[in-house]
């Protein structure tokens, strides 16, 4: 609140000046660790799981049809050096001097044709690609060992994105973690 901070949390009902609290307050690190055990518990959550997976699968289709269109690009760039190739290839036989231009233009041509190579590559491997749920829910269940690598301004940072509001219920004893 402000810019103070508070080692307690107040229960709902105290907030809302009810008496049917039975524990005013909470220490912060209840609350704590009420929150990582949510965040923990992610990748169980079905619902979580089935929005990670269609994000995912959005992404892995939006990355697919930008591909795709520098690919076209690129397959027209080729093409179009690849006839100016042929133009100065064949004014250079007609006894004209060849010029550095000849050599820059194939240097273009190569680069067209690796970045070609890649796009068909990266499209290859997206196209033939799905997100696992199995394999999605295992790397959620993974978090643990991130969770323990990040410093507390990280892991603030993450509490603040991934969580809505933290209610305790004093008279039931329960925290409740929205996301």
């Amino acid at each position: 609140k402000d810019s103070r901070r508070y080692r307690q949390y107040v229960c709902v009902g105290a907030q809302q000046r009810r008496a049917n609290c039975q524990t005013m307050s909470v220490p912060e690190e209840r609350v704590k660790a009420a929150v990582i055990r949510q965040i923990r518990r992610l990748g169980s959550d079905s619902r979580i799981v089935a929005r990670g997976l269609a994000k995912a699968e959005e992404q892995r289709l939006s990355t697919v049809a930008d591909l795709s269109l520098e690919c076209q690009a690129a397959q027209r760039e080729l093409a179009s050096l690849e006839n100016e190739l042929g133009a100065v290839t064949r004014a250079a036989s007609r006894d004209q001097p060849m010029t550095n231009g000849m050599a820059n233009l194939q240097e273009r041509i190569d680069s067209a044709g690796r970045r070609l190579t890649e796009i068909s590559r990266e499209l290859g491997s997206l196209e033939g690609y799905a997100v696992d749920d199995d394999d999605f829910r295992a790397e959620l269940a993974r978090f643990g060992p991130v969770w323990e690598s990040l410093n507390s301004r990280e892991q603030a940072r993450v509490i603040r994105t991934l969580i809505e509001r933290v209610a305790y219920d004093g008279k039931t004893n329960k925290m409740t973690v929205s996301f």
